[in-house]
């Protein structure tokens, strides 16, 4: 195995992916409480509002953060060049994806008990574009 062309000095902190990694739990127990109150109608058809949030809520709060944690661990080794001010870069990333994923998820699920969701959609619009 060739490492010669990898930096491993450029490591960011362990928070910085961490918390990535942390907070795809907590969408992972967001997304088993949906299949847990949805009922059936989940299984019916792909365009039910609780199937679409749990989509979304394994998508990018699950799979997107484990990405984006591993983006942030292994773009200096393999750049060879840290990024400028990774732990404000990560916790803005992590915040802004964070809200945005809370909100389509309940701008979904709001659209399941009649309410306007499109508040909730606008702030996911706003939040994953400044992610």
């Amino acid at each position: 195995m060739n490492l010669a062309g990898l930096d491993f000095d450029n490591i960011p902190a362990f928070s910085v992916p961490m918390r990535f990694f942390l907070a795809a739990p907590v969408f992972a127990f967001i997304s088993a409480l949906i299949i847990a109150f949805a009922g059936e109608s989940l299984w019916l058809t792909r365009w039910h509002p609780a199937t679409l949030a749990l989509t979304h809520a394994m998508v990018l709060g699950i799979i997107s953060m484990i990405m984006c944690g591993a983006i942030l661990q292994l773009l200096p080794v393999l750049a060879g060049k840290s990024l400028p001010h990774v732990k404000l870069i990560s916790t803005l990333t992590l915040v802004t994806m964070s809200l945005g994923t809370l909100s389509l998820i309940t701008a979904f699920l709001a659209s399941m008990f009649g309410h306007n969701q499109a508040l909730f959609f606008a702030v996911a619009g706003v939040s994953f574009t400044v992610g």
